[in-house]
Formats: C-alpha cells, structure tokens, sequence
C-alpha cells in the first residue's frame, strides 16, 4: 500500500520521519513516501517547495495520504482533488501533538478507517472514526462489496441501504443458490441482529423486510415491483348510514 506523509511545519517533518521509521518496522506492506517543506532540511525526506502543486501532482498516485497539519488546510487543498468515494485514496489526520489519528476521508471504500486503526495501533495514537455504520457497530453496503472484494452497482442505493441498516431496519441479503458465506466479513453482517441471509428474492414477502442487498454478477437485471391488495381499511359509523353519506363526508 503506497502511503504519502504530508507535512508544512519543521515540527511535523520530524514527526512524520520518525513515523514512517516505526511503520517500515512494524508493517511491512507499507510503501511509505514522506513530504516535508525544503526550507526545513528534514534528512531522508522528500523535499519540496510547494506543497499544493505536489500534492495536486500525487493525489492520485497513492492508496492515502496522511496530513499531520490542521484539518482546515486539508479540507482545503484536497476539495478541487475529489472525483468520488469509489475513486478517491483514503485521507488521514494527525494532530502535530501526535494524541490522534482521524479518517477524514473514503473510510469504507478507500480503506481508510481500516488504515486509521493500523497506524494508531502501530504508532500508539487514539483513532477517531467519524462514519455512522462504524460507531454504532453496524456494517455498510460498500464495506461488505470491499470485504466481498466486489463492486457496487449505484452509490446512492448503497447509501439508502446502508441508513436502514444503522437505523436497525430488517435488511435482506439476497444469495445465489451456490454462494456462501464463508469470510470474516459476512460473518459479522450475519452477527447483526437486524440483517438476514437468504436464497432468493422469495424472502422478500416472508419477511418483514426493509430493505434488500443483491449480491448477482448479473447487472441487466430488470426490477419492478406489484403491490397485492391484501390491505384492508376500515371505518366506523353508525348503523343503517348510506354508502353515499360516507363516501360524501
């Protein structure tokens, strides 16, 4: 995993040196780059003299990128950088205090929460993850499809699904007859009090049934829906009133 430390300050340079020399030791898939200002002569680092252009320049030539500056400066410089949650690398904070580490951005998706939790193991800091599914120990959509190692079809319908699911909603997951589920992943997605796996769409009317997640390499699959008539309104009245006064009330 290709990982690019930023920093502006001299502080931060040093910081981010002795960090990458801590995670070259302890994580051995980490491909780690380290930015500092050249006005700072911080040694073994890459040196440079605008931040902004190097940054535009490698956006998108690294899995993440942790900032250690304030959260404003970033928000900042990477908004004219963002193409989309299914494209963008992760996006990580550190205090210049070095007390915590924060998934700013593409948390589920990018890696980027899973990221947070390696570096402040490795680097003894507080991670801070900020995404709903996560803090109420529920799963997302596109974490089970990144866990799954497979793609979403829509983003916006994996976000509704996902809102059910952290609101406790009964979610479906529906399965081809020759799918199991046999990985971490889908065993924490069957933990969950409120999400069920099954084979077949019949589920759907057996159940009380909120929502639905599809997993089929089949993508020209038509959906529609029939509402049966098995709802039945009533309304009181008194006895011997006309049809016509009712209907007229």
């Amino acid at each position: 995993m290709k990982i690019a430390f930023w920093t502006v300050t001299r502080g931060a340079g040093n910081t981010a040196k002795n960090f990458k020399e801590i995670l070259d030791k302890k994580i051995s898939d980490f491909e780690i780059t380290v930015f500092t200002m050249k006005k700072y002569e911080v040694e073994n680092t890459n040196q440079i003299e605008n931040f902004t252009q190097k940054l535009e320049e490698n956006f998108s030539l690294f899995d993440g990128h942790i900032f250690i500056m304030a959260s404003g400066i970033v928000v900042r410089k990477i908004s004219k950088l963002l193409k989309g949650k299914d494209v963008d690398p992760a996006v990580l904070l550190i205090d210049e205090g070095k007390h915590f580490v924060i998934s700013l951005l593409s948390g589920h998706l990018g890696g980027a929460n899973q990221l947070t939790y390696k570096i402040s193991s490795a680097l003894n800091l507080v991670p801070v993850i900020t995404t709903s599914s996560d803090i109420t120990g529920k799963i997302a959509v596109d974490t089970i499809a990144q866990k799954l190692n497979a793609e979403l079809e829509d983003l916006k319908s994996a976000k509704d699904v996902t809102s059910l699911i952290v609101d406790g909603k009964k979610v479906d997951i529906l399965l081809p007859a020759n799918v199991k589920f046999q990985n971490k992943i889908v065993e924490t997605a069957q933990g969950e009090e409120n999400l069920i796996s099954s084979k077949g769409a019949c589920s759907l009317v057996n159940k009380n049934i909120d929502g639905a997640i599809i997993i089929s390499n089949k993508k020209n699959v038509e959906i529609t829906r029939i509402f049966p008539k098995n709802l039945i309104l009533g309304i009181g009245c008194k006895k011997d009133t006309k049809k016509e006064d009712i209907l007229n009330a």
